[in-house]
């Protein structure tokens, strides 16, 4: 599954419109490995409950993937948690994401500049995460304290 993403390079652009996802409320999807990733990171010799519940939000606004006869569905999407004023909650005072090195796959993966390999980027992790049974789990055990 991880193999699938596997042939998005990293994105290296900076331009405002890649980095306005950070400020906006909507930080990038990550994708099935992500949160371990994040964890290990900053640090953490395990992804706690506590970590996980503070630092990602579930929600309902994945790209579209074909589920059985739906072609219109939507992915879950796990995402960064984000603050009261919208921004990410891995963004620094300064403005730069302090977990560069393992962003989230749509932050480091898809260029807001460049939609066609972007969109591409998006179908392939929607396709990852429809066959991810971890990352759903994540997803619903997110999503079900979130809305307790």
């Amino acid at each position: 599954m991880i193999s699938k993403l596997a042939v998005f390079e990293r994105s290296v652009c900076g331009c405002t419109e890649c980095k306005s996802s950070c400020e906006s409320g909507k930080p990038g999807m990550l994708a099935p490995c992500d949160i371990d990733r994040i964890a290990e990171y900053l640090g953490l010799k395990e992804t706690t409950e506590e970590f996980t519940l503070k630092m990602f939000q579930a929600c309902d606004d994945g790209p579209e993937v074909a589920i059985s006869e739906r072609s219109d569905a939507r992915a879950p999407a796990l995402r960064p948690a984000v603050r009261a004023d919208g921004s990410c909650v891995f963004l620094s005072d300064e403005g730069r994401c302090m977990i560069h090195p393992v962003a989230p796959f749509e932050c480091s993966r898809v260029n807001a500049c460049d939609p066609v390999s972007g969109a591409a980027a998006m179908k392939k992790l929607a396709q990852a995460v429809r066959d991810s049974i971890d990352y759903i789990m994540h997803w619903t055990w997110i999503r079900e304290r979130q809305n307790g």
